[in-house]
């Protein structure tokens, strides 16, 4: 079961949890994961496809650099 949050909340904590709800929060109409099949999906503007060259890592990674910048 997911955990509530509010989204657009600008204050996170310091932990791994809150790291996956900037993520969430930053990237949720673009990047899903579908945990039954073991897959990202991107949304490509009409409809949400398999993510076919690790975007959803990039956004990952985006989101983590973007702590430091504003640290």
């Amino acid at each position: 079961m997911a955990s509530k949050y509010e989204p657009g909340v600008a204050e996170f904590k310091e932990t791994d949890l809150s790291n996956a709800r900037r993520f969430a929060s930053q990237n949720s109409e673009v990047v899903r994961c579908v945990h039954d099949l073991k897959k990202w999906f991107i949304w490509t503007g009409a409809a949400w496809q398999p993510d076919p060259d690790g975007e959803a890592i990039r956004l990952a990674k985006a989101v983590v650099e973007s702590l430091h910048l504003t640290a």
